[in-house]
């Protein structure tokens, strides 16, 4: 500030969000139940599948 007054950066700022677990990618894949557990309390989840209903 003009006058030489410090600003504390803790008194002007917010505390960060909390950060997201981004660990499991899953590619080409038709549903199996054995990934369930695996893939549970992941806060982001790729999944990208080019199956058809058929498959």
């Amino acid at each position: 500030m003009e006058n030489g007054e410090k600003i504390k950066n803790k008194d002007v700022t917010l505390a960060p969000h909390p950060s997201k677990r981004y660990w499991r990618f899953c590619s080409d894949t038709s549903y199996k139940e054995s990934i369930v557990n695996e893939i549970q309390g992941v806060d982001v989840l790729y999944h990208e599948a080019t199956f058809l209903n058929s498959s």
